[in-house]
């Protein structure tokens, strides 16, 4: 990690135990697991978040916004020598 923040946190010794049973007492590894971790819980809030403001569009529509965006990914990767294949629809 280049930029990294300092955290203190507290979580139940249960938790602690869990966690440390799973990834072991290294702690580079327990910042590892709680990096990951919150990065899933802030994916999954921001989904939720995308949902609720999007409750109201056609999904059709919001295909079709998905797809012309993807389209313009492909093609930057496929100029850029990223990207070999187009996916099977």
């Amino acid at each position: 990690m280049d930029d990294v923040a300092r955290w203190t946190v507290e979580v139940p010794r249960d938790t602690d135990l869990a966690v440390r049973e799973l990834v072991g007492d290294d702690t580079r590894a327990v910042s590892a697991f709680v990096d990951k971790a919150v990065t899933r819980q802030l994916l999954a809030l921001e989904i939720e978040r995308t949902r609720q403001a999007n409750a109201d569009r056609d999904s059709d529509e919001i295909d079709r916004l998905i797809e012309a965006e993807l389209a313009i990914v492909r093609r930057e990767m496929r100029e850029a020598g990223r990207y070999q294949l187009d996916p099977q629809p």
